[in-house]
């Protein structure tokens, strides 16, 4: 297959330059990225970080949403794992439902009317005083020395 026809099966109708034809047009060298003087036959376009910084401002937009609220984990999923736009992630977000933050027992639990368990003479009952052990032992030791 000859240079032209490769060329003319080639997204955009094989107007890009080939190796022997006119000049490719190279990426830019970026320190660091391994494309110093590499003919990519395509037009440059942003840089890795500008990439990677327009990626974290999407999802940190996704995530901060006030859509997102009550939607945290499907909010973490749209933002990490797909590449939807913010304005796509904030409408399925509002028609998602939020999550809940109590379960089914909770509840119940609330409706429920709390039960009085104490019986009357434990209401009633003064509370013990704490053991002395300073006077227990005291005590003791006159009985001791009183025995022998």
């Amino acid at each position: 297959m000859s240079k032209e026809t490769l060329a003319s099966k080639m997204p955009g109708g094989g107007n890009q330059a080939t190796a022997e034809g006119a000049s490719a047009q190279t990426a830019p060298a970026q320190p660091g990225n391994g494309t110093a003087g590499l003919s990519l036959g395509v037009p440059a376009g942003p840089s890795a970080e500008q990439a990677v910084g327009a990626d974290r401002e999407r999802a940190f937009a996704i995530l901060s949403c006030d859509e997102a609220k009550g939607r945290e984990e499907l909010a973490q999923r749209l933002a990490l794992k797909t590449s939807m736009s913010v304005e796509e992630a904030k409408a399925l977000l509002a028609s998602a439902p939020q999550a809940q933050t109590a379960s089914r027992l909770d509840g119940l639990m609330e409706q429920a009317p709390n039960p009085n368990v104490q019986s009357e003479e434990v209401a009633a009952a003064k509370p013990r005083a704490r053991p002395n052990a300073t006077e227990i032992y005291a005590r003791r030791r006159q009985e001791m020395t009183a025995a022998t």
